[in-house]
């Protein structure tokens, strides 16, 4: 519009009017033109009204303004579509060239892609997208598109806008850190990149440990390398890896170092006899082979393997291990049978169960199916344990033989002090009266409660016991389940209002408790 109003001399002389030092930049020449008063009173202005949109913008903040650098970047997409280049690799080549870009541009609209590049992007996205990094940068992280997020990872990935590696992963971190208060989808994949971003870096592998969400295979770990691995730790992969949790057990809350230290020397002496006995070791009798399949290094992102390793190893233990060669990825690991393991549960609660009989435990536990050999390791290994607190205990009395002549003294004149002269009493003749048979209760719960889980136990009908009680059959059900929680980890009763059931894998466990 203004283009048929002023040209070039009539813009030069408002300007040398007021003085060419009033200028600084090309908003002060917007100013001086819109606020001239000859041009106030030219009839084109007067007769219209204006709101309060500038009339006169600068370029950069137009919606149809593309700056250079957005123009030479989208030459380096084009040229890559008739050479070799794949999107991985084209978007490295953009990513470097906008690598110090900075913008700043208000963008209302919205960006989603199912592989976002800059490629998908239109100019507005564009120039949304780094301006929101623009800020990012500087330390403002505002709520974007998921898909810009997604980008701005990416360029971390690959290495776009980070001094080193390990400044690169302090910066996704961070990053993941502010933006999950926003959309935790992006930060979920993050993690997952990460550990492939530690891998390919080499970086660490304590850098990844806030980062593994699955600890099979550390657990995995530890059960392969049991005997140099110490007790506590040997025991929570035992119980991360098991379908019942040893912990639950009644015995092992009672007892929980002698519980700890038997079934870790089970479990190592198991380890040694499949190493000696058998062709294939303990860990493959519980879980089957681990495998080496080729991997996909940051599957879901965009990333340029620019390093092309040819022959390197990663491993982070036994368990897990990754390795490239000639540029091909490969991760080495237990695929399948990744589920809490049956087999190593019975190992334990046959322990469990082998304990409680040697001490005779109040609640006795019934054996449950295992192979012979084993249950005859646990057997040893329990008499073995035993046996060494018996002689750990022995060399521990020492008897000083120059203290004798002291102590015979000392004896004798206490011996003195308890002679007197004065008669003892008469014996007074006690008669002992015998109480009526009760019911031999060692369990928590209470006469009413007892009674009603014999009846359950041993299929008896228990309308009299909640009759003489004069409670709700439902209240009884309910404190028998909150009281027998504490011995076997779980609920005994099934009770939805209309008959109580046992908890059929828990009857053995609870006959041993609740006498017939």
């Amino acid at each position: 519009m203004f283009g048929n109003l002023l040209n070039y001399e009539s813009i030069v002389a408002i300007i040398n009017e007021k003085g060419g030092d009033y200028v600084s930049d090309v908003n002060d020449i917007i100013n001086l033109i819109i606020n001239d008063e000859k041009l106030s009173k030219s009839r084109s202005f007067s007769d219209k009204v204006y709101g309060d949109e500038p009339i006169i913008k600068v370029a950069s903040k137009m919606n149809n303004y593309l700056p250079q650098k957005y123009v030479e970047m989208k030459k380096l997409a084009v040229s890559s579509f008739y050479s070799s280049d794949g999107i991985d690799e084209t978007f490295y080549k953009q990513a470097v060239f906008m690598e110090d870009f900075e913008d700043s541009y208000d963008f209302k609209g919205s960006f989603s892609a199912f592989m976002p590049t800059y490629r998908s992007m239109s100019n507005a996205q564009l120039r949304g997208y780094f301006s929101w990094r623009t800020d990012v940068r500087h330390g403002i992280i505002n709520e974007t598109s998921d898909s810009f997020a997604a980008v701005y990872i990416c360029e971390l990935l690959n290495q776009i806008g980070v001094e080193s590696p390990e400044d690169g992963l302090k910066k996704i971190k961070a990053f993941c850190e502010a933006y999950r208060k926003f959309n935790g989808t992006v930060t979920l994949y993050a993690a997952h990149w990460i550990i492939d971003y530690i891998v390919y870096y080499n970086l660490d592998k304590s850098l990844a440990d806030e980062f593994i969400y699955d600890y099979f295979d550390e657990s995995l770990d530890l059960l392969i390398n049991c005997r140099t691995r110490d007790d506590s730790e040997l025991f929570d992969s035992l119980c991360f890896l098991s379908s019942n949790n040893a912990v639950n057990s009644k015995f092992y809350r009672d007892n929980p170092d002698l519980f700890k230290a038997v079934v870790c020397s089970v479990i190592r002496a198991i380890t040694v006899y499949f190493e000696e006995k058998r062709k294939s070791p303990f860990y493959e009798y519980l879980f089957g082979r681990i495998q080496t399949m080729r991997y996909q290094i940051f599957s879901g992102a965009v990333f340029y393997d620019r390093i092309e390793h040819e022959d390197y190893i990663y491993k982070f233990n036994d368990a897990l291990q990754y390795s490239c060669k000639n540029g091909v990825w490969y991760c080495r690991k237990l695929y399948f049978s990744r589920n809490k393991n049956q087999k190593l549960s019975s190992i334990i609660k046959n322990t469990d169960s082998a304990l409680r009989k040697k001490l005779g435990y109040r609640f006795p536990l019934k054996p449950v199916d295992c192979p012979k050999t084993i249950l005859k390791i646990i057997e040893n290994e329990i008499d073995r344990y035993f046996l060494n607190k018996k002689k750990e205990a022995a060399k521990r009395i020492e008897i000083d033989v120059s203290k004798l002549g002291e102590i015979r003294a000392v004896s004798e004149v206490t011996k003195n002090k308890l002679i007197v002269d004065d008669e003892l009493p008469e014996p007074v003749e006690i008669k002992m009266v015998q109480k009526p048979e009760e019911i031999k209760n060692d369990s928590p719960l209470n006469d009413t409660e007892y009674r009603f889980m014999q009846c359950l136990l041993y299929g008896r009908s228990y309308a009299q016991v909640i009759k003489e009680s004069g409670m709700l059959l439902s209240v009884v059900a309910d404190s028998v389940n909150e009281k027998l929680f504490d011995l076997i980890g779980d609920t005994a009763i099934i009770f939805d209002g209309d008959m109580p059931e046992l908890t059929e894998d828990y009857i053995d466990e609870l006959k041993g408790i609740i006498s017939e």
